[in-house]
């Protein structure tokens, strides 16, 4: 999956950190939708404890059982089929310590969202779901700001900082 190995590429180039231009301690990823799916992926494939986090908004994280949503490719439209590109296929321990799922009330791939995070909490991963509630699979991109679904994206989004924030805590 060509996605995958771009990724992977990025990831190999920073953590080469030549010349000392990268702060690789504070390293984080993360994606929406199926590219939310490759973060989580990449987050599991790489050394441990390369990321401090991995934020996902709305991703596909099983391909055995995602249903197709009406807007969106899913792994199977995609003829994505390699096990190792489900991120639910990855033992949890391989995951970074912090998580930060972005899911919506009215995406198809929600419950398998769910399943997911309760699989990494349940193995001592810190999970963290905010579930948008009333908005669909890739909401965020074609609202409009200062309606209430424009205010649910800005919650988002702040969460998705205040995250990138805490690599600097913890």
């Amino acid at each position: 999956m060509d996605a995958y190995e771009d990724d992977c590429g990025v990831v190999d180039h920073v953590l080469a950190n030549e010349g000392g231009r990268y702060n690789i301690s504070r390293f984080m990823i993360g994606g929406f939708s199926l590219g939310g799916a490759i973060a989580l992926v990449v987050s599991a494939t790489m050394p441990p404890n390369t990321f401090k986090s991995v934020i996902a908004f709305y991703p596909m994280s099983n391909i055995e059982s995602d249903p197709e949503p009406h807007s969106e490719p899913t792994f199977s439209r995609l003829h994505i089929t390699d096990p190792r590109f489900s991120p639910h296929n990855h033992p949890a321990s391989d995951f970074p310590e912090k998580v930060l799922l972005v899911l919506c009330e009215h995406d198809e791939l929600h419950d398998a969202g769910v399943k997911f995070a309760h699989k990494l909490g349940e193995e001592g991963k810190h999970v963290e779901i905010m579930d948008i509630p009333g908005v669909g699979h890739g909401w965020d991109k074609s609202i409009k700001a200062g309606t209430n679904d424009g205010a649910k994206r800005v919650r988002a989004y702040d969460k998705a900082v205040e995250v990138l924030r805490m690599a600097y805590v913890y």
